[in-house]
């Protein structure tokens, strides 16, 4: 049974996958309102746990962007959302450590706000996230509380296509 559950898995995650793509080839791969589209996906992804798909969401428009500044903060975001995934599942934890400092390393000179992201806030929850996850592998605890989890709040609200 199990073994079928991964499979079923996969399979969703490729699909959903897919459309992201179409969407994105529909509309020329350039179009500003798909790719806000997506990226609220991530977000709303993200927002409710889904941190395996938000990741995708914004690897597909990380994948198509050409600006240096967006391309950093997907791949933040893209790293953050990996090891928040891995140190749930208990998967390379220690790889997980590694990503967080590269997400912050990714963020440290795009200024206070990207996409309507409040990066300031973002980079504290990831620094007080990445202590905790150190703690609890330390420790050798194998979970950990999902509400040291960066959010993503917006500087005023989130706003779509805003750099």
């Amino acid at each position: 049974m199990s073994t079928w559950l991964l499979v079923i898995q996969i399979h969703a995650h490729r699909l959903t996958s897919f459309s992201g793509i179409l969407r994105l080839e529909r509309s020329g791969g350039v179009n500003q309102a798909a790719k806000d589209e997506l990226f609220q996906e991530g977000v709303s992804t993200y927002e409710t746990g889904e941190y395996y798909e938000a990741h995708e969401r914004w690897e597909e428009l990380w994948n198509e962007e050409e600006e240096e500044e967006e391309r950093l903060f997907l791949q933040a975001l893209i790293q953050m959302t990996s090891a928040a995934h891995k140190l749930l599942h208990d998967v390379e934890p220690k790889g997980a450590l590694r990503l967080l400092d590269r997400a912050l390393e990714k963020t440290a000179n795009l200024g206070p706000a990207h996409r309507g992201v409040d990066l300031v806030a973002l980079r504290s929850e990831i620094e007080g996230f990445r202590k905790e996850a150190e703690r609890a592998i330390s420790a050798g605890i194998r979970t950990l509380d999902r509400s040291k989890i960066p959010r993503i709040r917006g500087s005023g609200a989130l706003s779509p296509g805003a750099r």
